[in-house]
């Protein structure tokens, strides 16, 4: 029994690493870490992976900011061609309507995009993708570095 467990804790470790091995992460914290100057601190990393293919869909991502941080968060591309286009929503801790904050683009040329949370709360990231203009389907990521003051 215990041998088919870690058989099976294993090949989940396989297949998880093998979905990461698509995004080059050492790469992109190496390209954009240096955009975190002081006062702010990096703190860690969010990946979203994205699969360009004949189809537009979204992939969802979130960010929590606690009550008392100053945050400056990095939405960084894999340097995809095709343009993303970003949907920023944020919810109140206390209430349970969810507003639209601002919406933007990351990819093609513009490799990275920043916003300060302003409020603690959740932040919902949506990333629009659109059909792959390469031709062929394609997966990439888009990485969320997080820094605090």
């Amino acid at each position: 029994m215990k041998l088919r467990s870690l058989t099976i804790i294993f090949l989940f470790s396989l297949l998880n690493a093998s979905v990461y091995a698509q995004c080059p992460i050492a790469e992109i914290v190496k390209n954009n870490k240096s955009k975190i100057s002081p006062p702010y601190i990096y703190d860690g990393f969010n990946i979203s992976n994205l699969n360009f293919d004949e189809n537009v869909k979204t992939v969802h991502s979130e960010f929590t900011a606690l009550k008392g941080q100053k945050y400056k968060l990095f939405i960084c591309s894999s340097g995809f061609s095709e343009v993303v286009k970003i949907k920023i929503s944020y919810k109140h801790p206390k209430k349970d309507e969810t507003a639209k904050l601002f919406e933007t683009t990351v990819g093609g040329p513009v490799d990275y995009y920043s916003f300060e949370p302003t409020q603690p709360g959740t932040y919902y990231i949506d990333y629009e993708l659109p059909i792959t203009s390469v031709g062929n389907s394609h997966k990439e990521c888009v990485m969320l570095l997080i820094s605090y003051k």
